[in-house]
């Protein structure tokens, strides 16, 4: 089941807004008899009792596991001990339900990205040259464990230091409830390298960030929750809150591009730092791609307890497939 909800604004204009969307609810009687049924209740006694059982999923598009504190996609199998005239016993178990994004199968994963910004930052009384950010990357798709290689320059042609040059990967999940949207904004990982003076400059030649454990783009099968990626390089001038950033788009699937997948990268005349060798899954012997492991969602555990009668496990984190490069 997916389900989101938040609150906006404040006092009597306070609104609440929430969406649900099941996708499937199978249920199974293991001993006994159903609640309304007629005949005679089923005595357990004491000790152990084993009831064995097995579900299937449907077999169609279901959305990926992922939580936050906003919105999530969340599967469980809740197990209930009816007690006639007393509170029922219920234990939860969740578990992760992965779905496949095949970075082969979308032609944008495949094309490198560049972006070039540039920013005058003056006062009433001054005035000084601007601030320009210049960076790329040689494709957009990539999957958990595997390095984005950054390749970039900011030249600082003001009178303001930058405090640092940071490379910045963020998860931008769009929640939508009652005809509303909620964006948010979150750090999965960044590099931070040390600032510029007056009139100085920064070159990045192949500087990495690995993707760490978190779920593919889009979100594919969910309807009330959109997730995209962002990598984000920012020049963080000081003195003042506006910096200079320099946005570029990535990617996150679980199938990562073969090796040859990908576009050249633009060429030295149209960028100026020399292109760096491309990182991509390289095959292992006999030509197959490393294969997954999976590794906890990178935010860690979040509280699942929704009924103070419950019983199972009581936090939880996704895990998602990672690919160990090393």
């Amino acid at each position: 089941m997916a389900h989101v909800a938040w609150s906006e604004g404040s006092g009597e204009h306070r609104r609440h807004r929430s969406a649900k969307e099941e996708y499937f609810r199978l249920t199974t009687l293991l001993c006994g008899k159903l609640p309304g049924e007629s005949g005679e209740d089923m005595i357990i006694g004491p000790g152990q009792h084993v009831h064995p059982f097995t579900f299937v999923l449907p077999n169609e598009q279901l959305p990926m596991s992922f939580e936050t504190e906003t919105g999530r996609v969340r599967y469980t199998i809740k197990a209930t001990v009816d007690r006639p005239w007393a509170i029922d016993y219920v234990t939860t178990q969740p578990f992760t339900v992965l779905s496949a994004l095949d970075l082969n199968s979308i032609p944008e994963a495949k094309v490198s990205d560049q972006n070039q910004v540039s920013k005058t930052i003056c006062c009433l009384c001054c005035a000084s040259g601007p601030i320009t950010s210049h960076f790329r990357i040689d494709k957009r798709g990539y999957v958990p464990g595997e390095t984005i290689v950054v390749n970039g320059d900011v030249v600082n042609n003001s009178s303001r230091n930058i405090l640092s040059v940071a490379a910045i990967l963020e998860m931008v999940t769009t929640y939508k409830a009652d005809g509303a949207r909620k964006t948010h904004r979150k750090e999965v990982a960044s590099i931070r390298d040390d600032g510029i003076g007056p009139m100085g400059a920064v070159t990045w030649s192949g500087k990495q960030l690995k993707v760490p454990a978190v779920p593919a783009s889009f979100l594919v099968g969910c309807n009330i929750i959109d997730i995209t990626y962002i990598l984000k390089i920012t020049a963080d001038a000081e003195h003042t809150p506006f910096d200079v950033d320099v946005p570029l788009t990535i990617i996150v699937g679980t199938i990562p591009l073969a090796s040859g997948q990908f576009t050249e990268p633009v060429s030295a005349m149209e960028f100026q730092t020399p292109p760096q060798p491309i990182v991509v899954a390289q095959p292992m012997p006999g030509g197959q791609l490393p294969p997954p492991s999976y590794a906890e969602y990178a935010f860690g555990k979040v509280d699942i307890q929704d009924d103070k009668n419950q019983y199972g496990e009581l936090s939880y984190a996704p895990v998602y497939q990672y690919y160990d490069y090393s």
